[in-house]
């Protein structure tokens, strides 16, 4: 019997805890909605022990109107029992809640609210952290991929120790490669110089105009993106359209989320010179 009382105070308790609770996170819940979900379900396992009740003073009464009344009683809290039983067992207990907006069905209905808040809300800093990284980008020097022409231009290839590699084959006796995204961006090319594509010719003009367009090339790399966020970047975006800066300063970028396949436009801020 104390085992019993122990596991009814336990039962009173958690669904006391349960309307405290629920009235808290409930979307329509009512005070009294709640009340009536705790009232229902401490009176629930109490139903058979007051039956038992009833028919021991049944048993003991000599007074049939007292015993008729006592059965009437009888039949109420058994039909109440099985009503509250069948009706539990056909709509579950989070489908009686959660249609009347009661403790655990309302509960359970804000805790799934809040987790797709929080996944839209995540999406969101996801979304503004690439507008950050694109507006960023949008500052380096994207024209630097081709010149005027068309024509793909290079940078040295450098070694361990950020030394130019000697080889003959190349017309300027060492080592060249193409510029590509990932060291447009990348801040380990920051300020390496960006070749002039030469003119083919044996004639002292063309050798003349290579020096000169070498002379007066200033052209250098200013990205500031680490070795990681470089590479993550160049896999991920492919610059689509680039507007050097015109007479007013302007510059914009297109480029192309290969991941989430769509297009995003970087503005630059304009640049005024005097």
């Amino acid at each position: 019997m104390q085992i019993l009382k122990t596991l009814y105070i336990c039962w009173v308790v958690f669904w006391a805890f349960g309307c405290i609770l629920g009235g808290a996170m409930a979307h329509n819940g009512t005070f009294i909605e709640a009340l009536f979900g705790f009232i229902v379900l401490c009176i629930f396992p109490l139903l058979p022990y007051f039956s038992c009740l009833v028919s021991n003073k049944i048993l003991q009464s000599k007074d049939k109107f007292i015993s008729g009344f006592l059965c009437l009683i009888v039949f109420f809290f058994v039909a109440l029992y099985y009503f509250l039983f069948f009706f539990f067992l056909k709509n579950g207990i989070y489908y009686f809640f959660n249609s009347h907006n009661y403790i655990y069905g309302s509960f359970c209905g804000n805790m799934q609210k809040n987790k797709q808040r929080k996944s839209k809300m995540k999406q969101y800093i996801n979304n503004l952290k690439d507008y950050a990284e694109l507006a960023q980008a949008s500052y380096f020097y994207f024209d630097l991929f081709k010149d005027s022409q068309g024509i793909p231009r290079n940078i040295y290839e450098l070694d361990s120790n950020g030394n130019k590699i000697k080889d003959e084959s190349y017309p300027r006796g060492y080592k060249e490669m193409e510029v590509t995204l990932e060291h447009i961006v990348s801040q380990k090319h920051k300020e390496q110089e960006v070749l002039v594509n030469l003119q083919q010719g044996d004639d002292i003009f063309t050798k003349m105009r290579n020096d000169a367009n070498e002379a007066f090339n200033f052209d250098k790399l200013n990205g500031e993106f680490g070795e990681i966020q470089a590479k993550n970047f160049a896999k991920r975006y492919e610059v689509i359209f680039h507007q050097p800066n015109t007479l007013t300063g302007f510059s914009a970028t297109l480029f192309s989320d290969k991941m989430k396949n769509r297009f995003i436009v970087g503005f630059r801020g304009t640049e005024c010179r005097f």
